[in-house]
């Protein structure tokens, strides 16, 4: 799982979404904590 802080996540979405699609589940970091995980759908 990579992490991502949230300033990345919020300013290259696209990015973001596409390397959670590809690859799996992403980790957003806020503060240096866990704040989210983008998890993919599986089709």
């Amino acid at each position: 799982m990579q992490t991502w802080h949230i300033q990345d996540t919020k300013a290259c979405f696209s990015q973001f979404l596409g390397a959670c699609i590809k690859n799996s589940s992403q980790l957003v970091t806020k503060r240096g904590g866990k704040a989210a995980v983008l998890v993919p759908v599986k089709t």
